[in-house]
């Protein structure tokens, strides 16, 4: 028994018999950017209220005083309004849309 009789001849892959990986993993963005979205209601120096939205985890319910610095304990890095939002406006509307239908 020779140790040739182990090992197969290598194979050339054909990209064009590969699944679109770009499509797969668009799709799995989309997936993670569904969640429960909160909006800031911190009035600011100046007045205006902050307004940004923030991801929340599902037991998070949106109330007249929620502010940035609530999602300290799941979001450190964006509990302040001096944070931009993850997703444009747009974006973060269109996926509130998506989850209340």
């Amino acid at each position: 028994c020779s140790s040739d009789d182990y090992f197969v001849e290598p194979a050339e892959l054909d990209a064009t018999e590969m699944p679109n990986l770009s499509l797969s993993l668009r799709r799995e963005d989309k997936k993670t950017s569904i969640g429960n979205w909160i909006q800031c209601q911190e009035v600011l120096d100046t007045g205006a209220i902050c307004g940004k939205w923030r991801r929340a985890p599902l037991f998070v319910v949106q109330s007249s005083d929620w502010d940035c610095s609530c999602s300290v304990l799941w979001d450190p890095i964006r509990a302040d309004c001096a944070v931009p939002q993850l997703f444009n406006l747009l974006d973060v509307l269109s996926m509130c849309k998506y989850i209340s239908l």
